[in-house]
């Protein structure tokens, strides 16, 4: 277990910065999937 972090201190941004990279990194693939099985009419607006 770490240490608790003192008061004043700031937490690295790693922790933070690899949350946001992995959820924008699901969320593109899931507009990926989303656009190929999407019908052809329906592709411009989810591209848009």
């Amino acid at each position: 277990m770490t240490a608790p972090t003192l008061p004043g201190d700031r937490p690295a941004l790693r922790t933070p910065a690899l949350a946001l990279t992995a959820t924008a990194v699901l969320s593109a693939l899931a507009l990926g999937a989303a656009v190929a099985v999407a019908p052809h009419t329906a592709r411009d607006a989810l591209l848009w």
